[in-house]
């Protein structure tokens, strides 16, 4: 017993706890070898082998084994875990799909943030690329919808000027001499506009009809 215990105390092999867990003269020693044990292969020749035998080693190694497989199907649901979000950021990188892109790539950071101190360093620097690639594709992205709007912006601008010209042209010809705006107000109407006009011009399309009643209604504005 004496020198079971000092083996015990030793940190021995696992096949010499497996020994002692079916071979210990007291049911201590052996129910003691038996929860040292934490390798599927010893656990499962001690089980077969208490069966029977030593009630307390069984269901020691039974327990055991129990905690063993659902540790190892936690970590092969992990590892399915991290190759799944390292294949969806990579769909993402390559995908023409630009609904919802920030939201999908936070997500994907969200979830990665679970599992990367149990991904491969392979397996970190795949999925690093692709969000560098998203984020790239992102910037893109919102550099388009930024100019999109720059044009936008310009169009409401140019209609703007020409709803203003035309007002202005409208209220001369219907006014009274006595209610004419002054020749200063009509010079300072004039080069705002045009400073606008050149302004929501600048860098974009202007289609010909568009700049073509521009220069006739600021033509009339001149000559009035």
């Amino acid at each position: 017993r004496q020198q079971q215990e000092r083996q015990l105390g030793a940190s021995p092999e696992p096949s010499a706890l497996a020994a002692l867990a079916i071979e210990g003269v007291t049911s201590a020693i052996r129910l003691q070898a038996a929860s040292q044990l934490n390798q599927e292969e010893h656990l499962q020749a001690v089980l077969k082998q208490a069966k029977g035998r030593d009630k307390s080693v069984y269901q020691t190694v039974k327990q055991s084994l129990q905690i063993l497989k659902e540790q190892q199907a936690s970590e092969a649901a992990t590892q399915h875990r991290i190759t799944e979000l390292v294949g969806q950021a990579q769909d993402q990188a390559r995908s023409e799909d630009t609904k919802l892109y920030e939201a999908r790539l936070n997500a994907l950071q969200d979830h990665w943030q679970s599992v990367e101190n149990k991904a491969s360093a392979e397996q970190t620097q795949q999925f690093l690329q692709a969000v560098h690639q998203i984020r790239e594709r992102q910037k893109q992205l919102d550099e388009t919808r930024q100019e999109e709007q720059r044009h936008l912006d310009q169009k409401q601008q140019r209609q703007e000027t020409l709803e203003l010209l035309q007002q202005t042209l409208n209220q001369l010809k219907a006014a009274v001499p006595s209610g004419l705006p002054s020749e200063s107000a009509l010079d300072a109407l004039q080069k705002t506009q045009e400073n606008r006009w050149l302004e929501a011009t600048r860098d974009t399309q202007v289609e010909k009809q568009e700049q073509k009643q521009y220069e006739q209604a600021m033509l009339a504005l001149r000559n009035y």
